[in-house]
Parts: structure tokens; C-alpha cells; sequence
């Protein structure tokens, strides 16, 4: 079996500028397969009829475009504070409701995810907007989410456009670029980077195929959720960018 394989690592994550691995990284998109269940294809189209018939209940419970305006408010909030969890960068919802209005703590480092969550928010929102403008786009496209990437880290201040190495070595996180480097992400070794090219092409295929139903379309986000998480994360209608 192929070891696990994150396939988008824009320039978000710890380098070791030191680091010669090559010939253990994952440099073939086969690496990442399956990214579709090959099986239980009956049990997931009723899970699917089952989940659009509850958000068609909830839809009508909420007649009111102001209300459900409100409510998806509340909920990319949410989406932030929890997608910036898992990164391990913890801000309370009170102080994501702070920064909203650019009440941002005297701590730099509760700062800092605070714009982070706050740049989230705010990116899932223009996102939306732009879907609904240019239905048309696609956005498992390479050209597409490194402008998300762009637009997001356009939000962060400067200082938050630095990293550095496991060695102390400092870096600059080039907004929309895919990485021209190594990394480590935990105990996760990522593609080689001039490998990222022919992984996104692949995910664009696979994710992107005009031919996948539409009681097919909820499983396909779960199962691209994992794939793309640590770099970013899409679920259905919704967009986390992780940054660091």
C-alpha cells in the first residue's frame, strides 16, 4: 500500500533547507489513490438523498434571506475556528468576533491567529461571492486555488508573511506560489516539489470531472477533505485555508 500523501503544499509550512530526501518522497500521483470509493456505492447515494433531504428541511425553516445571510455568518466563523484548531492555532470565538471588527489583542501571538482566523473568514466569504458571479469557474484548478492563497495571505500583515526552518532559518511565503522547496509537516513528508504540478493536474481531474452525479457530489467532497487539508481544505461550499 502507497504511503499517505498531501498533494497541495503551497508555501505554508516549515522547510529544512538542508533536508536531501528525494528518494523517499512521493513524486508520482498513483501515490495518492484511491480518491474515489470503488465500492458501498448504494449506501452512499442514499446517505446522499438522505443529507439533501435534511438541508432542504433546514433551507425551509429559514424563508428569510436575512436570516440565512446571518446564519452563514455564524457558521464561517465557526468553519475558522475550528479548521485554525486543527492547525493548532486555538482563538477563542470571542476573540474571532474581535477581530472582525479589528479589536486585536496586545498578545502577538493571540494576534496573530486572530488575523489569521479573521483572513479565513474573510476569504470564504469573497470565495462565495466570486462563485456566484462566475459559476463557471473551476475550482479544483491549480490557477484557482493559488488565488485563494494570494488573496488570503493579502490579508495577513507582513510579519506574518515569514516563517522559518526546523534550523531557525527564516523564509518568505511567496502569496499564490506553490513551494520551490522541501518540507516536513509533522512526521508527513509531502511530494517533492517539482512533483506538485502533475499531483494538482491529477486532483483536478479526478475532483473537477464534469461527469461525477450530483448524488456522487457530497461523498466526492468528503473524500477530496482529507487529500487537501494542511494546505486547504474544501467541503462542501466552503473553503479553510490554512496557513501555518
Amino acid at each position: 500500500m502507497s504511503k499517505p500523501c498531501n498533494i497541495i503544499e503551497l508555501q505554508s509550512y516549515n522547510t529544512d533547507a538542508m533536508m536531501d530526501t528525494s528518494n523517499e518522497l512521493c513524486t508520482q500521483p498513483a501515490e495518492m489513490e484511491e480518491l474515489l470509493p470503488e465500492s458501498a456505492q448504494d449506501a452512499f447515494a442514499s446517505l446522499t438523498c438522505d443529507i439533501l433531504r435534511k438541508a432542504g428541511s433546514l433551507s425551509a425553516q429559514m424563508p428569510s434571506s436575512i436570516v440565512r445571510s446571518r446564519a452563514a455568518g455564524l457558521v464561517r466563523e465557526m468553519n475558522s475556528y475550528y479548521s485554525n484548531l486543527i492547525e493548532g492555532h486555538k482563538t477563542l470565538p470571542r476573540d474571532i468576533e474581535r477581530a472582525l471588527k479589528q479589536d486585536f489583542s496586545q498578545n502577538a501571538a493571540e494576534r496573530a491567529n486572530q488575523h489569521l482566523n479573521r483572513a479565513h473568514i474573510q476569504v470564504e466569504e469573497l470565495m462565495l461571492n466570486r462563485l456566484a458571479e462566475q459559476p463557471e469557474l473551476e475550482i479544483h484548478a491549480r490557477k484557482f486555488i493559488c488565488w485563494l492563497h494570494a488573496e488570503f495571505y493579502r490579508r495577513l500583515p507582513e510579519e506574518l508573511h515569514w516563517s522559518e526552518d526546523r534550523k531557525g532559518k527564516k523564509y518568505k511565503i511567496e502569496p499564490g506560489e506553490l513551494r520551490g522547496f522541501e518540507v516536513e509537516v509533522g512526521r508527513h513528508q509531502p511530494p517533492l516539489h517539482s512533483s506538485l504540478p502533475r499531483f494538482l493536474s491529477r486532483f483536478e481531474d479526478v475532483y473537477g470531472n464534469k461527469s461525477i452525479i450530483a448524488t456522487d457530489r457530497p461523498i466526492t467532497n468528503t473524500c477530496r477533505r482529507p487529500i487537501k487539508h494542511g494546505g486547504m481544505t474544501w467541503t462542501a461550499g466552503e473553503i479553510y485555508l490554512n496557513a501555518h
